[in-house]
């Protein structure tokens, strides 16, 4: 803490805390609070001045919460960290196979920072099993699945096996985020139902190497090229890894080396594509947040 506190104020409804000393330099704003007592500490803080807890980050609800956790170790027997604050259990990637987990996962994978099973730090989101609803963004309508149904709604969806990749991919993902993911073989009928994780169903064209997107409200189908395809899909991984708009547009804007014209088509490839009508009104308001802002920043048009 950089100098003792003599006010405090906490903005009425938020988390921003508002504190100053008799001298008028020493006025701080603290957005982050201590995940055991509710202190304000500084975002990178590493001991509560109050509690004297010892403070670690969480990558499924500090960034929400406005808070850190409390530090602690993972089970020496399993490895799995369970954090104070939300309770959400983490395994290293790689530990243990999905299919041998009992545990069950966030399906919200483009609204929620533990969607879809995997973190950016190469852990498994782990929910208890039969949990109804996620701790973490309490959706009413998309439901946690079982960890074993992992595997299977991946085999049955060829956006989300090449969204996901492989476990290698995800390992080298913050290395090199503007590599488009290669798109595995197969996947040639045109699934039933849409997928659960994303809400699509894309699939490859007979006899040829174009990817058949189905678009939601009974247009023509569109047809895209792999290399296209491949660019949906990394504008729609950057959305599943990143909660941060910020990170998503550092990401998408090297992928695309700012071309307004070319992102507008990826969002509306990424929307028009999307036939669950609750995954598809989360990427609308990402995907219009993240063309327009990037618009603001770099079109022709800006000051």
């Amino acid at each position: 803490m950089p100098h003792a506190l003599s006010y405090i104020f906490r903005r009425s409804g938020g988390h921003i805390f508002l504190c100053a000393s008799e001298k008028a330099d020493q006025k701080v704003r603290y957005e982050t609070a201590c995940g055991h007592c509710g202190y304000p500490i500084l975002a990178d803080q590493s001991h509560c001045p109050r509690c004297r807890r010892e403070l670690e980050t969480c990558p499924c609800c500090n960034s929400l919460r406005h808070v850190r956790s409390p530090r602690h170790d993972p089970d020496p027997e399993t490895e799995i960290k369970i954090c104070e604050v939300c309770g959400v259990q983490r395994a290293p990637f790689g530990s243990r196979k999905h299919n041998e987990l009992d545990e069950a996962f966030c399906t919200n994978i483009f609204g929620c920072p533990v969607g879809g099973l995997l973190l950016p730090t190469g852990e498994f989101a782990l929910l208890p099993r039969g949990a109804s609803r996620c701790p973490i963004c309490e959706h009413t309508t998309l439901k946690p699945l079982a960890v074993r149904s992992f595997g299977d709604q991946l085999k049955s969806c060829i956006f989300c096996r090449t969204c996901f990749g492989s476990e290698d991919s995800w390992k080298r993902r913050r290395k090199d985020r503007t590599t488009p993911p290669e798109l595995p073989a197969g996947f040639q009928a045109e699934p039933g139902e849409p997928c659960l994780l994303c809400g699509r169903r894309d699939h490859r064209a007979k006899d040829s190497k174009e990817i058949v997107v189905p678009q939601y409200d009974g247009a023509a189908d569109e047809r895209l090229e792999t290399d296209d395809y491949r660019a949906v899909v990394s504008v729609g991984r950057a959305l599943v890894q990143e909660m941060s708009e910020a990170l998503v547009e550092a990401s998408i804007f090297r992928l695309v080396n700012y071309d307004h014209d070319l992102l507008s088509r990826i969002a509306g490839a990424l929307v028009g594509g999307t036939h669950d009508p609750v995954i598809r009104k989360i990427l609308e308001g990402r995907t219009r947040h993240l063309v327009d802002h990037l618009h603001r920043q770099y079109g022709p048009d800006r000051q």
